[in-house]
């Protein structure tokens, strides 16, 4: 199968690659190799999130500043499955809740319609996902077809070049004015999209502010971001 060649590769290719940058690279050539428009890693442990992708890079920023994680259907099937599976926006959609289904629509609106993806536990109850994306609607490939040690054995070996990655320490003392007062208005309750009215500013510059912000926290989610901030003194 096609697909399990993929998984072949994608050995070879953790195997050779060193540092986070090039690793990317590769990984970005190697699934446009197979059909797919997307690849995204992510590991999950304890309030942190640790994302690695090709996405658009609005959606990217999006999916963090929201802290989507916690209604993306992804996770969600791979906490309860615990094993590969593929999913489909079209088929799904219409059997999800309200946010899961805003949350479809806007996945689907920067071409992520369908995928594949391959949960692997990572010890304490933790695990890291790796999901090949595409902006089709029909799923390009099934998991009976796949060899699952195979698949689960590639992404455990990448999910291991990517945690032995040096983390750089976090900048936590230049918040700039900015950053500082859209982070309190966070922490007092207020949507972003809710800055973004009252300072007239676009919506996506305010992410932009936000995303800084929670980088030199060395945070991935909102209520992470305020809560450290807060303990820091900085708003």
């Amino acid at each position: 199968m096609k697909r399990n060649r993929f998984f072949s590769e994608l050995i070879e290719t953790v195997a050779r690659a060193s540092g986070e940058k090039p690793l990317k690279l590769a990984l970005s050539r190697l699934r446009a190799n197979y059909g797919y428009d997307y690849f995204a890693y992510l590991n999950l442990h304890a309030q942190k999130v640790h994302a690695v992708s090709d996405c658009p890079q609005e959606w990217q920023a999006i999916y963090l500043a929201r802290s989507y994680t916690t209604i993306d259907p992804v996770i969600t099937n791979a906490k309860r499955l615990k094993r590969p599976f593929e999913w489909s926006i079209d088929r799904e959609r219409r059997l999800a809740g309200d946010d899961v289904k805003r949350f479809y629509d806007e996945a689907a609106s920067f071409g992520i319609r369908a995928g594949i993806s391959i949960p692997v536990r990572t010890g304490n109850g933790q695990f890291a996902i790796f999901t090949l994306a595409s902006s089709r609607d029909e799923v390009m490939a099934k998991t009976a077809e796949l060899d699952i040690a195979l698949a689960v054995s590639a992404v455990a070996l990448l999910h291991a070049k990517f945690a032995q990655e040096p983390v750089a320490p976090p900048a936590i003392a230049d918040l700039n004015k900015k950053e500082a007062s859209f982070l309190k208005m966070v922490a007092e309750g207020k949507r972003m999209a809710d800055i973004a009215n009252l300072e007239g500013l676009a919506y996506k510059t305010v992410v932009f502010h936000i995303n800084k912000a929670k980088a030199k926290l060395d945070v991935y989610t909102l209520p992470h971001a305020t809560a450290r901030a807060t303990k820091l003194s900085l708003i």
